[in-house]
């Protein structure tokens, strides 16, 4: 079954809104992924350690990962000459 990356990502935040004062209280620069399919969270210091912890419990996804206190869990670097806009 094909996910869209914006129904994953809009799922995932919407789970994420249910704990996030929670979150950002007690576990602010971790990293939080969500199996969207069952709900489930895992919390852990880097995007890495929350999926194994994800697949050890045999999650298979889709998955939505954020940075607590952070509007991504990734940032992306400008690039010299190109409008910086597309990378957001």
């Amino acid at each position: 079954m094909a996910f869209n990356p914006r129904d994953v990502a809009r799922a995932g935040r919407k789970v994420y809104e249910r704990h996030r004062a929670e979150f950002e209280q007690r576990h602010r620069d971790k990293y939080v992924l969500i199996d969207i399919r069952s709900e489930r969270i895992y919390l852990a210091d880097s995007p890495e350690a929350a999926y194994e912890q994800a697949t050890a419990k045999h999650e298979i996804g889709p998955f939505h990962i954020v940075r607590v206190g952070h509007r991504a869990a990734y940032r992306s670097r400008g690039l010299h000459g190109v409008d910086s806009r597309v990378t957001r």
